[in-house]
């Protein structure tokens, strides 16, 4: 105990020698110390490498010195001030002599302790989310964007294990689906890596959804069709009920289907169909002030509202060109 006390009263008193010549100490010291201001660590172990910078010729000397543990953090307290001489005394406790290093800079470093913030899968993902949500001109909310493969385990290990990267994404050229994106992990200003990755893109839509088998004979009821908000893999036609309900479609749909703009009947200038290619219609003729109804013709072509029309007569087997007026009913004009 004697002799443990007159130990560490002689480091005391060499460092405050120390303290007095610093000038000349620094001239031939082997470990050059530049304390910070502050600095924050992942552990709650404080290392001297945590707390300054270090210059050593001898690599083995400036790796033992990095490592020098300090002291434990009490996590209960914010913060907590690691001193010049605090440091000094570890040093010579840890069998360094006061000629053998010399500390400038700060005269106390504030440590603050914080969590590791590692890189994820889930970062990555959130920061294609962001590209892709630029790319397509679309809100994030309206997105999905899914890693098909783990990503940051296929890192290196000294990469995935360093603490503060950030991730850059550059989006594809296309967008819904599956698609490779190209994955760059920067720390500060330095890319440490970059690799590409498959992702699966899907956009929110709002569809319509066949609740039950459509036939072409029969139009589209309020019952037969209903409106949801889909994560889809492919654009899709979002259409308004207007242009569902009533409508005909093309070829028999089976219940859960969605409905697409070709699965419906309609004109050439893609109208809601009124007339249909087949059925009987009610002409209109008009000549000049003179009015009259041909019943007889049948639709030649499908129709919708101001389309114009192929027509047979039926009387005459001539045929002749009307414009769509409403169900079953065309209008032409004689000359």
């Amino acid at each position: 105990m004697k002799h443990t006390s007159l130990l560490f009263g002689f480091a005391v008193t060499g460092i405050v020698t120390m303290v007095f010549s610093q000038a000349l100490v620094a001239a031939t010291a082997v470990l050059q110390i530049e304390l910070r201001d502050s600095a924050t660590v992942r552990s709650t172990q404080v290392l001297l490498g945590d707390v300054a910078e270090l210059t050593c010729k001898d690599t083995p000397t400036l790796a033992r010195a990095e490592q020098l543990e300090l002291r434990l953090l009490d996590l209960t307290r914010d913060s907590e001030e690691v001193t010049a001489m605090s440091i000094s005394l570890r040093l010579v406790l840890a069998g360094w002599s006061v000629e053998e290093f010399s500390i400038t800079g700060s005269k106390s470093v504030t440590v603050t302790f914080k969590e590791s913030e590692l890189l994820t899968d889930a970062d990555i993902e959130q920061e294609a989310l962001r590209a892709m949500g630029d790319m397509l001109g679309v809100d994030e909310k309206d997105l999905t964007v899914h890693l098909q493969n783990m990503f940051v385990q296929s890192l290196k290990e000294d990469i995935r294990k360093r603490d503060g990267l950030h991730v850059k994404v550059i989006p594809p050229r296309r967008g819904l689906g599956m698609v490779m994106m190209q994955i760059q992990i920067w720390k500060d200003k330095e890319m440490l890596a970059t690799r590409t990755a498959a992702f699966d893109v899907r956009k929110r839509h709002r569809v319509a959804v066949a609740r039950t088998s459509l036939s072409r004979e029969i139009p589209i009821g309020e019952r037969g069709v209903q409106f949801e908000n889909r994560f889809l893999g492919t654009e899709m036609d979002e259409l308004e009920e207007a242009q569902v309900i009533g409508q005909h479609v093309r070829a028999n749909v089976v219940a859960g289907s969605i409905l697409q703009m070709r699965d419906l009947q309609t004109s050439r200038t893609g109208g809601r169909i009124v007339v249909k290619k087949g059925e009987p219609v009610m002409v209109n003729a008009v000549a000049g002030k003179l009015r009259t109804t041909l019943r007889n013709a049948e639709a030649l072509q499908d129709g919708a509202v101001g389309d114009h029309i192929k027509l047979l007569n039926l009387d005459s087997k001539e045929e002749i060109v009307g414009k769509v007026l409403g169900p079953g009913m065309v209008r032409i004009q004689i000359r």
